[in-house]
């Protein structure tokens, strides 16, 4: 396939990325994100495995996407297609941080009304502008810019919206300027 898909499992078999697996096992979800559950089956992997697809390079309006149906929810002001669990690459501006929590980033996308990429959620009294990068910020500050390679995820806001989130990979993250 020309670009892959993914989706979380839950297992006690250690995995390296990139291996191909073969996996058993229930659907589940929490927080409105599906996962396979695969506790209690066997988890058959081939080593090293086809490697790791290259990113997907999106802006930071993608991430998320709209719903694809009942069981496969987008996020607030989501546009596009549905890429939950997709590797990707995004570049932004930080505009917050919350310390050991998440940062905010910014490449200047708006919401289909044309009011700055925002999720409504605020850190302390300031609204949080961009997307959350689920990450400990140390290092970071605002106006750094970065580039972050991760999976995109979502996380409830507690009033029902999902909201866009990326999680780093482990060197995901690279600081273009101070």
């Amino acid at each position: 396939p020309d670009r892959y898909q993914g989706i979380k499992i839950v297992s006690s078999t250690t995995v390296a990325p990139g291996n191909k697996v073969t996996v058993a096992g229930s659907m589940a979800g929490k927080n409105a994100e599906r996962y396979i559950d695969a506790m209690g089956y066997v988890v058959d992997k081939t080593t090293p495995g086809p490697g790791v697809p290259p990113a997907l390079s999106i802006g930071l309006r993608a991430v998320g996407g709209m719903a694809l149906n009942s069981f496969t929810p987008g996020v607030l002001y989501g546009q596009g297609p549905n890429n939950i669990g997709t590797y990707v690459r995004v570049w932004g501006k930080v505009t917050q941080t919350a310390p050991a929590l998440y940062l905010y980033l910014s490449d200047g996308s708006t919401n289909p009304d044309g009011s700055p990429l925002a999720d409504g959620t605020k850190t302390g009294s300031t609204d949080n502008n961009g997307i959350r990068g689920e990450m400990n910020p140390s290092g970071y500050i605002q106006n750094d810019y970065l580039v972050v390679e991760g999976v995109v995820s979502l996380f409830d806001d507690g009033l029902g919206h999902l909201l866009r989130k990326i999680i780093p990979i482990a060197g995901g993250i690279h600081k273009l300027a101070p």
